[in-house]
């Protein structure tokens, strides 16, 4: 199962401080420090727009990496990125 490596600048206030980071470890995978990086983009959207949370149908790419958005349940907009193969 796809799961995020790690997050990175995380700066937001949450009605639910305990319940957000439980939502990021289960939907996420990761403790919320370090780089947010996946291996896998589109199976990490995949798994969030089936546990519900809205998911941007965009992707955007470039010779960083490929990078993707989607909602936790507080609102809070984040990226997903997935470095370049090389």
């Amino acid at each position: 199962m796809e799961h995020a490596l790690g997050v990175s600048g995380v700066f937001f206030r949450a009605r639910d401080p305990k319940a957000l980071l439980a939502w990021h470890r289960g939907q996420l995978g990761i403790e919320p420090d370090g780089d947010l990086r996946v291996r896998d983009l589109d199976a990490m959207l995949a798994r969030l727009r089936t546990a519900g949370a809205p998911v941007d149908d965009s992707i955007h790419e470039n010779e960083c990496g490929r990078f993707g958005w989607a909602t936790d349940p507080e609102g809070h907009r984040f990226e997903l990125w997935q470095p370049p193969s090389s």
